[in-house]
């Protein structure tokens, strides 16, 4: 067969060259910056409250003079949320926008932290941790996640920022333990 000619083969490597990502602006860069540690941030909070249960289902179960099977259910409902709060979360995302759905869960999360501090008996502790917490933190991992995917999809970066704001949610739990029990050391539920 017959060799092309030089001339196809620089054609070739100048329609590839063509799609590599232009160089960012400053703004850009500002923007992806604020992206990843807003991402970041939101994987703290949901590392903190979702995987430090455990401290808090004692503290039920001393303050409301309930079974651990009883106190238990508070996880498992906030659990069940959390994965089915996702699938809201991601048709509010797509429909609303990323600052509508975070904002949306940032006050479900305040509201879930107001309620069961104020919680009169364990099953108002199961609604607002349960139920409000889940769907708080379903709303905002939504966000933390697809943003900075949509944001950096057409980097050769996009890895390595998922590493970045993965390492939020064993943050999140390392300062949350020991938050949760100077906090119930010293002021109970």
């Amino acid at each position: 067969p017959e060799r092309q000619s030089d001339e196809v083969d620089v054609a070739i490597l100048e329609e590839e060259d063509d799609e590599a990502a232009p160089a960012s602006t400053c703004g850009e860069t500002i923007a992806q910056a604020r992206c990843i540690v807003g991402a970041f941030i939101i994987m703290m909070a949901v590392g903190g409250i979702t995987y430090t249960n455990g401290l808090m289902l004692i503290e039920i179960m001393d303050h409301y003079d309930v079974s651990a099977g009883t106190a238990s259910s508070v996880q498992a409902t906030l659990e069940a949320m959390y994965g089915l709060g996702t699938l809201f979360a991601g048709l509010l995302l797509r429909k609303r926008g990323a600052t509508a759905t975070l904002l949306l869960g940032v006050a479900a999360l305040f509201l879930s932290l107001i309620g069961s501090a104020a919680a009169p008996a364990w099953y108002y502790v199961w609604c607002t941790h349960g139920f409000c917490a889940g769907t708080a933190i379903s709303l905002v991992f939504v966000v933390g996640t697809a943003v900075p995917q949509e944001m950096f999809a057409k980097t050769n970066h996009l890895g390595l920022i998922a590493a970045v704001v993965s390492i939020g949610i064993p943050t999140g739990f390392s300062v949350a333990v020991p938050l949760l029990k100077h906090s119930f050391r010293e002021h109970g539920w």
